[in-house]
């Protein structure tokens, strides 16, 4: 498992996090076994953002982009990648202290799983206190994975097209090339809540899934 964890690439995509990538990086910081790298791509912040992440050295680096959306910053996060296995994390969310440990012992009990998420409970506070998180729920979303790089090449990038559902099209690729993933019981990733939450009560958010999943039946369809 030590061997493997050297090769962990994560990638933290932002748009004017400033007040909350410190918090983000830290948590990625402290896991133990530590990631290789930490990929920092800023998608065309206008606050304090990159003075604040400037502060850390490495495995932490610093990538800038025109804003493209977050699609497109987790795209260039993973290109530039160097790591065997890939993880991400949203900018304003936080990793789970044995994050990374926990999903490395899965697929080191089970050598064929290409994919393990875990639980993700979400939170209010900043900082979190202990025993300010909600239920802990199964997490298929881009901060409670650990992937291995063939499989992200296999299922491809996250589409630029849906900018506010574009997990939920990345899963609907995932499902269809049939993936082997699992979702360990613990909780992996503590997801903040605040009134800029993408996709939250959003109508054009519940629009694009309705998008997704034509998409997702035309090309099953086609495979019959």
């Amino acid at each position: 498992m030590q061997s493997e964890s050297k090769g962990i690439s994560v990638v933290i995509p932002v748009f004017n996090g400033a007040n909350y990538i410190v918090e983000a990086i830290d948590s990625v910081l402290a896991q133990s076994p530590a990631p290789l790298e930490i990929i920092v791509v800023d998608d065309g912040s206008t606050d304090d953002t990159p003075s604040v992440v400037g502060t850390f050295g490495p495995p932490v680096t610093y990538h800038r982009q025109e804003n493209r959306g977050t699609s497109a910053a987790r795209n260039l996060g993973a290109a530039l990648a160097t790591g065997e296995l890939l993880a991400f994390l949203d900018a304003d969310d936080l990793w789970a202290p044995r994050k990374l440990a926990l999903q490395l012992a899965a697929m080191a009990d089970d050598p064929r799983l290409e994919i393990v998420f875990g639980h993700v409970q979400e939170f209010f506070h900043t900082p979190m206190q202990a025993g300010d998180a909600g239920p802990a729920i199964p997490g298929l979303h881009p901060g409670a994975m650990l992937i291995r790089r063939p499989t992200f090449d296999r299922v491809g990038g996250f589409s630029e097209d849906f900018q506010q559902a574009e997990v939920v099209e990345w899963m609907a690729r995932l499902m269809e090339r049939e993936v082997m993933y699992r979702v360990i019981p613990d909780t992996v990733m503590y997801r903040r809540i605040h009134g800029s939450n993408k996709g939250r009560d959003n109508p054009v958010a519940r629009s694009q899934y309705l998008h997704i999943l034509k998409r997702h039946l035309d090309r099953r369809r086609a495979t019959r």
